[in-house]
C-alpha cells in the first residue's frame, strides 16, 4: 500500500500500474478465496483513499463513497473488473496530481513529496526510486539543484515544522519530535540544537519569555 501511494504522490503511473500488476499476479497466486480477495482490495482502495484525501482534500470528488466503492468491487465477477477499476480511479488522482504540482523538474517534484511526507521515516534510497532514478545519482541531481543534501533539506523542513509545533506548550518534546519523523527524542534534540543553537526546550522558553507562547 505504502509504495502505491508514493507513486501516486511521485506522479509516476508506470511504477503505480507495475505495482498494481504485482498485487494481481500476486493474488492470482495465492489461491484466496472470492471473498478475502474483495475484502483486501476494498482495504487497499479505502486506504488509498483516506491517505489522498489526507494530503490533498480537493481530491475526494474522485473518488466514490466507501459504501459505493465497496459495492462495485462486491458486485465484480473477474478480479482484473476490480483492477481496472482501481486503475482508473488512482490514474485520475495522478494525473490531477501532476498538473496541480506545476513542477517543472523531478527535483521540485521530491521537494514537494518531502515537504508532504517528511513526519515519515523517508531516506534517499527509498524515494529517489519512487520518481524514476538510481539513488546516488539523484542524491547528487538534488544537491547540484538545491545547494543542499536530501538529508540536510529533509532535516531543515522537519526542525521548521518541530518549531511552528514548539509554540503548543501542550505537546511534549518527544510528541513534537514524533510528529516530525524523529523517533529518537535525543536525535531530535541534536539536530533542533545544530540548526537552531539551542535545544527545544530552551527555544520554547524563549518563545514564552518573548510572548510568543
Amino acid at each position: 500500500i505504502m509504495n502505491l501511494l508514493g507513486f501516486m504522490q511521485a506522479g509516476s503511473i508506470e511504477r503505480f500500474r507495475r505495482t498494481l500488476k504485482e498485487i494481481d499476479g500476486d493474488i492470482r497466486n495465492s489461491g484466496m478465496e472470492e471473498v478475502k480477495v474483495k475484502l483486501f482490495l476494498s482495504d487497499i482502495m479505502i486506504q488509498i483513499k483516506d491517505q489522498i484525501c489526507h494530503l490533498y482534500p480537493e481530491m475526494g470528488s474522485f473518488f466514490d463513497s466507501n459504501s459505493e466503492l465497496l459495492e462495485i468491487i462486491n458486485k465484480s465477477f473477474y478480479l482484473y473488473e476490480i483492477m481496472k477499476y482501481i486503475d482508473g480511479c488512482c490514474v485520475n488522482v495522478i494525473k490531477e496530481i501532476r498538473q496541480k504540482s506545476g513542477a517543472s523538474s523531478t527535483v521540485e517534484d521530491v521537494i514537494s513529496y518531502i515537504d508532504r511526507n517528511y513526519s515519515e521515516a523517508l531516506t534517499l534510497e527509498e524515494v529517489a526510486p519512487l520518481f524514476g532514478y538510481n539513488s546516488v545519482y539523484f542524491g547528487k541531481l538534488f544537491s547540484k539543484a538545491t545547494n543542499s543534501t536530501f538529508n540536510c533539506y529533509l532535516n531543515d523542513r522537519r526542525i521548521e515544522e518541530a518549531k511552528k509545533l514548539l509554540e503548543d506548550n501542550e505537546l511534549k518534546i518527544y510528541e513534537i519530535a514524533a510528529k516530525t519523523g524523529y523517533n529518537d527524542v535525543d536525535y531530535f534534540s541534536k539536530k533542533f540544537k545544530q540548526k537552531e543553537g539551542m535545544s527545544p526546550a530552551d527555544y520554547r522558553r524563549n518563545l514564552k519569555q518573548s510572548g510568543g507562547v
